[in-house]
């Protein structure tokens, strides 16, 4: 299913067989959700794979990868997933601590103050998680080949690909598209598809 709506939306990005291509145009990264392993995740790629390359897609012009997060020990995974929804909501801090502060009935100087400081603050950058700059690596490499890169996100993996999206240049993200599978975040970084089966 995911697959269908990435080929009616997005198929322009994969040149069909009619086109030649020395080298892949595209590269599409699967980036996996809570709770899998990389053996899971791979084996998620693999049917992606083999769904779109039964296609009519040439296979030289396309290729596969894995933007991998990994799983946080005990139940860290959900308070991680729980803290990029948090930051996912527009101006939550801010919202949160001037809702305290008028409860509170501090001064509005206080409350000044705290809007000042918690508009600054940005909840993932506590988050203690390698992988986000690792797929911004992967991202940028193929990037820089000239080839377009889709991300097919599931579940927490579509906070990953908003972020990377955010922290991609302009001109790269131009080369950077997007369709989320069951998304918990409140948007799809460059507007683009999602489904939730």
């Amino acid at each position: 299913p995911i697959v269908v709506v990435m080929f009616i939306v997005c198929g322009y990005f994969v040149p069909t067989h009619a086109q030649a291509c020395v080298e892949p145009t595209t590269t599409i990264f699967f980036v996996n959700g809570i709770g899998n392993t990389e053996t899971e995740a791979l084996a998620s790629l693999g049917v992606l794979k083999q769904r779109l390359l039964a296609r009519d897609v040439s296979p030289e012009c396309i290729s596969f990868d894995l933007a991998y997060n990994h799983n946080e020990p005990l139940f860290l995974d959900w308070v991680e997933a729980w803290q990029q929804k948090m930051a996912d909501a527009s101006d939550f801090m801010v919202t949160f601590w001037l809702f305290m502060g008028r409860v509170a009935g501090v001064s509005e100087e206080f409350l000044t103050t705290v809007y000042d400081v918690t508009s600054l603050i940005d909840p993932p950058i506590y988050l203690i998680d390698h992988d986000l700059d690792e797929h911004l690596t992967a991202y940028r490499s193929e990037i820089a080949l000239s080839r377009q890169v889709l991300a097919v996100p599931h579940s927490q993996g579509n906070f990953y690909a908003n972020k990377a999206w955010e922290k991609l240049t302009p001109a790269e993200r131009s080369s950077f598209h997007l369709v989320a599978a069951a998304s918990p975040a409140f948007i799809v970084a460059d507007g683009g598809p999602y489904t939730t089966l």
